[in-house]
């Protein structure tokens, strides 16, 4: 869920606003959580961050939760006691936690219609398509993607290649069914999309097989919604297609997974320049690449910076991102994406398999991701990397792991007196995830993957950003105006 309280990162870190406005924020984030525990109706015990926003939100909202428990009519008088039901975990994180996974190259559905298309409230609108004979643009395409919407429900979090070929296990599907339709009805045609598909059932014969036109009907309409989705899905997907074409996409999401599978230092320095000078990508996608590795390297020397500075500018970039988070880099104690254990991530994707099937899927299109699904799938192996938002909820869920965590996280429980210090030494099979600062869908999913053994996790933010927002409230909090629009001297990318 989200608060919808978009360009709260940099609202809350941006050091021109009046501590007053700030705390006003805050207190909106309180109220926003307040009403979502009491829709839920639960009071959970509170673990935060300590030093940050997380912490002052956690606060006040456990000063607010005692409140309206004190009160007669308050807002949990029909929350369950806590001796009824277990009790269910409130985690609140600082956006700073993970800052690299904000600015990431995905390849889940959900995600890269979110990157791609600017999927917004469930909505996301596909670009017309010109046609190469009259040189027309057809008009664009909005589609509602939500729980109705069963396709979606169940592939929302695959990987792209994946999808494609749930597409087209669905389509098979359904051009079975129409064919067994017709098998028993007589022929109906091959489209159940088509307006005079019931004319066409109901102008049979009356000598014809009655019993089996009744049962033709009765399919009509669930067949109707599936040739729907179908078309639905396989525009959106031609649309996401086409955009990594473009971009070159694929080399991006390449370079950042093995950084964010730990490996980093182990990045020829050239192999990076090659990606920002080259003509692969726009301007925000080279400036995102670059700074997940600098966010994910230990220690980059000064030199190297400025060259790659360089480098960006002279493709077009708006640095003052980079300028930011290389202030704050020292400040920010973050986990990283790295396994806790050292060594490479277990669903750590070879790069030469990876190179050789993405470029597949570049040539064949659409059609060609169906037929690269499986080695896709042999590429990954079965368990995902856990990022960092997703060890921590799982750490206090499990109350076993990082001691850093388990002690340094506040502990709040608002149907104890203040001063009542002890806690609750017990695991967690529910718990409710709150990012201050923003959170995306690549988050929310692998926080969901990992919650496994039973247990229940809703991922909440004060906004659902996208990398490109993200990157731009990033480049705001810089203190310095934002240049004018630039051509790159190098590469094929446009201006920020």
């Amino acid at each position: 869920f989200s608060l919808n309280m978009p360009l709260f990162y940099s609202a809350i870190n941006d050091r021109s606003v009046a501590d007053k406005m700030v705390e006003e924020k805050i207190q909106a984030v309180a109220s926003g959580l307040l009403s979502a525990l009491a829709t839920l109706s639960c009071v959970p015990i509170i673990r935060a961050q300590r030093g940050g926003a997380a912490e002052m939100v956690a606060t006040l909202l456990d000063t607010r939760i005692r409140e309206e428990l004190s009160s007669r009519n308050g807002m949990f008088g029909d929350a369950p006691s806590a001796a009824a039901y277990e009790r269910p975990l409130l985690v609140i994180l600082d956006r700073n936690l993970d800052l690299p996974v904000m600015l990431h190259h995905t390849w889940t559905y959900q995600a890269l219609t979110h990157d791609l298309l600017a999927l917004s409230l469930n909505r996301v609108v596909v670009p017309g398509t010109k046609d190469e004979t009259t040189g027309k643009t057809s008009a664009p395409k909005t589609y509602d993607l939500n729980h109705s919407d069963d396709f979606w429900t169940q592939n929302a979090g695959q990987p792209f290649p994946k999808v494609a070929e749930a597409v087209e296990r669905t389509l098979e599907e359904y051009q079975n069914e129409v064919a067994e339709i017709n098998k028993s009805a007589g022929s109906i045609g091959d489209l159940v999309g088509d307006a005079s598909l019931r004319e066409n059932l109901a102008e049979k014969s009356f000598g014809s097989d009655t019993e089996a036109l009744a049962k033709a009907l009765e399919k009509v309409p669930a067949l109707m919604k599936k040739k729907r989705l179908i078309d639905i899905h396989t525009n959106i997907a031609t649309a996401l297609l086409d955009q990594i074409k473009d971009r070159g996409l694929d080399g991006f999401f390449q370079l950042e997974d093995q950084v964010l599978s730990g490996a980093a230092s182990s990045i020829a320095q050239n192999a990076l320049l090659s990606m920002i000078r080259g003509n692969a990508g726009r301007p925000m996608d080279k400036l995102r690449m670059f700074l997940i590795y600098f966010l994910c390297h230990p220690e980059l020397p000064s030199s190297e910076i400025t060259e790659f500075r360089l480098a960006l500018e002279e493709s077009g970039c708006d640095i003052r991102a980079l300028d930011y988070v290389r202030g704050i880099k020292a400040l920010t104690a973050t986990l990283t994406t790295a396994p806790p254990t050292g060594g490479e991530a277990s669903s750590k994707v070879h790069a030469s398999g990876l190179e050789k099937m993405m470029s597949t899927v570049v040539e064949h299109g659409v059609k060609g991701l169906a037929q690269v699904a499986t080695n896709f799938n042999k590429l990954i192996l079965e368990e995902d990397k856990m990022l960092a938002v997703a060890r921590v909820v799982n750490t206090l869920m499990d109350q076993k792991g990082s001691s850093d965590i388990l002690e340094r996280y506040i502990y709040l429980d608002p149907r104890k007196p203040s001063s009542d210090r002890s806690r609750a030494n017990r695991t967690f099979r529910q718990a409710v995830v709150f990012m201050v600062g923003g959170g995306n869908y690549l988050e929310y999913q692998n926080v969901r993957e990992h919650a496994r053994g039973g247990k229940h996790v809703i991922y909440g933010a004060t906004d659902i950003c996208s990398a490109e927002d993200f990157a731009k409230q990033l480049a705001g909090l810089s203190g310095v105006p934002a240049p004018p629009t630039v051509t790159p001297t190098k590469g094929n990318g446009g201006a920020l």
